[in-house]
């Protein structure tokens, strides 16, 4: 059993079933993403961290001087990346250096494998060369791509498309699609549906959440946030 509240005095029942007791879960897994009684994100991202850092030790441990850059570029892509995105805008951490600094890791390897000094490696011209976006940037896209499929019903969810805040305002200067909010903390502000309206909002005007197709859609948010 488990409780969710961001109180810091829950109610807490004792339930039963058939006259005993049920045990409570400090934590709990549900599609794969850890979820805490306050559900900070902070136990899941330690838990993919630590799951990425084991197989990026694995690719490590098992290339030394046996592959070239190229194949263990497309090991680290296949094996320890989708272990740090899956499910990323439902728990998108807003401070980088929670998660991206095991992309660094990869690249400082590979920087010493072309001659470099571990500590001292160009990491933002290595990530160019192995054309390796920073992961932060590949979730802010990854938010934007859901957003899209949520508003466009390509994913079937009306409980999630209820909570987006559609701006109503008559002024024509108005140029963002979501209504904009104060929040008092910062775990409001960087709530997954606060975080994607912020984002939409954001975008350039030639970006257009509803008539590009998906396909050109990415490549906007690609070639925008290259310049940033």
């Amino acid at each position: 059993m488990k409780s969710f509240s961001r109180s810091s005095t829950p109610i807490i029942f004792p339930y039963t079933l058939e006259d005993q007791p049920l045990s409570r879960s400090l934590m709990i897994k549900d599609l794969g993403v850890m979820l805490s009684p306050n559900l900070n994100p902070q136990e899941h991202i330690n838990y993919i961290c630590k799951r990425a850092n084991s197989a990026l030790y694995f690719v490590i441990r098992n290339s030394r001087n046996m592959f070239s850059i190229h194949a263990l570029r497309i090991l680290y892509i296949h094996l320890v990346r989708p272990l740090l995105e899956y499910s990323s805008p439902v728990w998108s951490p807003y401070l980088i250096g929670q998660i991206d600094g095991l992309q660094t890791r990869f690249v400082r390897f590979v920087g010493v494998l072309l001659g470099f000094d571990y500590r001292t490696a160009p990491i933002h011209d290595l990530q160019l060369q192995l054309n390796l976006m920073p992961l932060h940037t590949r979730r802010i896209i990854n938010d934007l791509l859901f957003l899209r499929k949520l508003i466009n019903s390509n994913i079937d969810a009306p409980d999630l498309l209820v909570k987006l805040d559609f701006r109503t305002s008559r002024h024509l200067r108005h140029t963002h699609l979501f209504a904009r909010h104060q929040y008092s903390t910062q775990y409001l502000f960087h709530r997954t549906f606060p975080r994607l309206q912020l984002l939409a909002n954001s975008m350039p005007d030639d970006i257009d959440l509803f008539c590009t197709s998906e396909e050109d859609f990415k490549k906007k948010l690609l070639d925008w946030k290259a310049l940033h």
